[in-house]
């Protein structure tokens, strides 16, 4: 072989090497690759507890949102008939009335609480 071919062959030898251990993954580019996986892994684990809590306090049986609104209905719609009641001009006797009949219907929204 001639010098010139070396040179050149020693040439291409020196930059791949320069390109080579410049490289991201041969300088730790992969470990922190690895370690922000981990990460994100870690993180989506927490974001998974957090929904199954959340879907826990929407559909748990015993104690969940749709029994607590479940309760609330009749509540709600007691003080619905109230509003439209009080919206309404009163007389003097269609108040005494509402006063009676609301004290009735505390009086079981109590007892059904209990």
């Amino acid at each position: 072989m001639s010098d010139e071919i070396l040179k050149i062959v020693l040439d291409k030898v020196e930059k791949m090497e320069t390109k080579i251990s410049n490289a991201k993954s041969m300088n730790g580019g992969f470990d922190k690759l690895m370690m922000e996986v981990e990460h994100i892994k870690d993180t989506q684990a927490d974001i998974l507890d957090g929904v199954r809590g959340v879907k826990q306090n929407l559909y748990e049986p015993d104690s969940g949102f749709s029994v607590v609104l479940r309760n609330l209905s009749p509540i709600l719609r007691y003080e619905m008939l109230m509003f439209k009641e009080l919206n309404q001009p009163l007389s003097l006797q269609r108040a005494s009335a509402l006063e009676e009949e609301s004290r009735q219907g505390l009086g079981r929204l109590r007892e059904d609480a209990d």
